[in-house]
């Protein structure tokens, strides 16, 4: 939905951050995804030079504040939906 909306509402050229404000490091995605998916992931982590963030949380006031956009379907929800999508690809 945020992504439909981005292309109908959004003035050309702007830039907007989309996803959740919640923060979620890469490890607990990961799990997430796997526990839906109903298999084991292990996720080792890389060393990179200089890294100082263990997770990213995008700023989406800009999104939220002029297209309305604020967040109704859970992590777990959207997952399993794309997981079913892409299985009728197959």
């Amino acid at each position: 939905l945020w992504l439909w909306t981005l292309l109908a509402k959004s003035s050309a050229g702007e830039a907007y951050n989309v996803g959740s404000n919640q923060p979620l490091s890469i490890l607990e995605l990961a799990n997430l995804v796997g526990k839906i998916a109903g298999c084991t992931v292990q996720v080792s982590k890389a060393a990179i030079p200089n890294q100082l963030v263990e997770s990213y949380v995008p700023n989406t006031e800009k999104a939220r504040s002029e297209l309305g956009l604020k967040e109704w379907t859970p992590l777990a929800e959207s997952i399993n939906e794309m997981m079913t999508a892409a299985r009728g690809f197959g």
